[in-house]
């Protein structure tokens, strides 16, 4: 008999991201000229991890308290001031005109995410996820007794809109509530983005289905948001559509410090509840406040320091963004130069636009995994894809890896 509870029995991460990372890591200290595409963090063009010298500087200017002491639960005033500026910039004055917000700081965006389906979803109810996912979502859901569903991802090359709208009509008879995860711009794992007019049909159609005031929870998962290479406001002018939901809907923010910050060991991001009743956001604060201290206590000091004090200060904010935008402009030559070579050799990648990851639609993915491993390639398994981190290898790789991964798919017809 098992010493394990009923709900912790079957528990078993299979392919998990971090772990075949680090054995990636290891290959290639020990041969170079291993290909590790596995791990999404941002590196630089000598592949080592990217260090932001505005942010390298803030931390030289930290005091030890600002360091190393504990750090409020909620992240304090002055982090969330200098989130909504960061989040919502030259909206924030309209934001807080038309809509009631507050900020929780919470361990990455993964925080957010967990305490969104942990406070507004019960036990066996389902959270609608799109059909390519970050794996984790489903870790979360597992973890509270949560169902997955999925809606198709793509129609056309394009958000699959109508995919959408059915499953949501579905969980509004089946459950009576709708918690919506919609990962954008740069979605993890296939760099789609929505386009603002596929934003404007979906809260469109989310007040018309909760006109009746049934409950509609959308999780936007905005990990990647600053990565966008449409931009600051383009991104902002999206995210500007949330004023017009009805009252009956609530918008859960997940902000990533980790991923805008490349603060990734430092844990800190943000859960940014935003909704037209008062009610729903004092809510939002004491059972997030409350899940937050019994699952994590509070996040790093260190990191909710950097964040605050570079958003706060314009002269650092300012240098910080042109630093950002280089960013950019290294992910951009990089998915180029890759869907570039992958479309020589007749593969074609699921429908990317910008962001950390591409994704190729294979049949039995971690037979794929294992194939360009003893090629000296390394790659993250999907249920239906194979992920290849742009992120983290440089330019001059691309072509080789392409021609691998041909190589193992040609030999597998």
């Amino acid at each position: 008999m098992s010493l394990l509870c009923k709900k912790a029995i079957g528990k078993e991460i299979k392919n998990n991201i971090l772990t075949l990372s680090e054995e990636a890591r290891i290959a290639k200290e020990k041969d170079p000229t291993i290909i590790n595409a596995t791990i999404g963090m941002l590196y630089d063009d000598d592949e080592k991890l990217m260090r932001f010298p505005t942010l390298e500087k803030i931390q030289e200017t930290l005091t030890i308290v600002e360091k190393y002491a504990y750090a409020d639960t909620t992240g304090g005033k002055d982090f969330a001031l200098a989130i909504k500026k960061w989040v919502f910039r030259n909206y924030l004055s309209e934001f807080e005109k038309n809509m009631h917000l507050s900020v929780i700081s919470t361990p990455g965006g993964s925080g957010a995410i967990s305490n969104t389906f942990s406070n507004y979803l019960n036990e066996g109810e389902k959270v609608l996820l799109p059909s390519y996912m970050w794996s984790a979502y489903k870790n979360m859901a597992r973890e509270l007794g949560i169902i997955c569903d999925t809606y198709e991802l793509f129609e056309n090359k394009r958000f699959n809109l109508s995919s959408v709208k059915e499953k949501i009509l579905e969980h509004k008879k089946n459950q009576g509530r709708v918690l919506l995860v919609i990962n954008d711009p740069c979605h993890n794992p296939t760099g789609l983005c929505l386009k603002h007019e596929e934003w404007q049909e979906l809260v469109s159609f989310i007040n018309e289905v909760t006109t009746d005031g049934t409950p509609f929870i959308l999780l936007y998962d905005m990990a990647y948001i600053d990565f966008y290479n449409a931009g600051f406001d383009y991104s902002r002018q999206n995210i500007r559509l949330f004023q017009r939901f009805n009252d009956s809907v609530l918008t859960v923010l997940a902000f990533s410090g980790s991923k805008t910050f490349s603060l990734y060991g430092l844990r800190v991001g943000a859960m940014i509840g935003l909704s037209k009743k008062e009610s729903d956001i004092i809510e939002f604060n004491n059972a997030n406040e409350y899940s937050s201290r019994a699952k994590w206590s509070n996040v790093s000091k260190l990191g909710l320091s950097i964040i605050t004090k570079c958003i706060l200060n314009d002269t650092y904010k300012n240098a910080f963004e042109q630093e950002l935008s280089y960013a950019k402009e290294l992910l951009e030559k990089r998915s180029t130069a890759l869907i570039k070579a992958l479309n020589s050799f007749g593969i074609e990648p699921l429908p990317f636009d910008c962001g950390f990851f591409v994704c190729i639609k294979v049949d039995h993915p971690t037979l794929v995994k294992d194939a360009l491993v003893e090629l000296g390639c390394y790659v993250i398994p999907l249920d239906n894809a194979i992920r290849i981190a742009i992120c983290s290898i440089v330019e001059k790789d691309m072509l080789p890896l392409a021609q691998k991964i041909s190589q193992v798919l040609k030999g597998r017809q």
